[in-house]
């Protein structure tokens, strides 16, 4: 019965939302913050030089293998507004630079609440947590097409023109199975443009490779723990 209903979704809904049908766990607020407690614990196991992509799919997987839960991410991407904002400094002290952000999610009552177990101390609200990495919080729009993000992105030439600019950032949430933002079609070309080509694959499933590929966001002292733990 579960197969029809994603056969359905994948058959009712446009384009860009086939790809990604809702997938994750619903908890309630304390299930959701235990859950978080514990991908803290692992996040203090982490290199801290670690790639959210690796940090969240670890996550997604212990979540999945150890407490039973199914994770979905969601994927922020950041225009030049944004690194504009946060180039110099963030609240953190620290200057971010990057064109996107990933963390795993689950729903709470059918919303996404979002466990960034390196920036934050809790489960939170999807935008909410988009919020708490801006200086200045603005609401983080949903991708409704994938050039929305693209033609936003290369609006601004850079640095050059940021005032055509609409937003800091866009968002979508994915499958667990996905690994970095190559998966979901977006590449970053030469001189920060942005580029969009359609996925021929999508992932449906874990594959164990990016399992190997993610690993090393843990210290080199944890991996084996972490791999037992998550059973592969």
């Amino acid at each position: 019965m579960r197969h029809l209903t994603y056969l359905f979704l994948f058959m009712a809904l446009p384009a860009w939302a086939q790809l990604y049908p809702l997938s994750s766990s619903d908890l309630t607020p304390e299930a959701a913050q235990s859950l978080f407690k514990d991908l803290k614990k692992e996040n203090a196991k982490m290199d801290e030089y670690s790639e959210c992509f690796e940090r969240a799919h670890m996550w997604s997987l212990r979540a999945e293998k150890v407490h039973q839960v199914t994770m979905e991410k969601v994927y922020l991407y950041f225009t030049y507004k944004f690194q504009m904002k946060h180039r110099v400094t963030s609240r953190w002290g620290r200057a971010f630079t990057w064109w996107f952000h990933v963390a795993p999610a689950v729903r709470v009552n059918g919303e996404l609440w979002v466990m960034d177990a390196t920036f934050t101390d809790r489960a939170m609200p999807l935008q909410e947590w988009a919020g708490s990495l801006m200086k200045e919080p603005e609401v983080c729009v949903e991708i409704n097409d994938p050039m929305e993000y693209v033609e936003e992105r290369n609006a601004s030439e850079g640095y050059r023109h940021v005032n055509r600019v609409r937003n800091q950032c866009y968002y979508t949430a994915a499958p667990r199975f996905f690994y970095q933002p190559l998966e979901i079609g977006y590449r970053e070309v030469s001189g920060g443009g942005m580029n969009y080509t359609a996925p021929t694959v999508v992932p449906s499933e874990w594959n164990p490779a990016t399992w190997h590929w993610a690993l090393p966001a843990y210290n080199r002292s944890e991996r084996k723990a972490a791999r037992q733990a998550m059973g592969f």
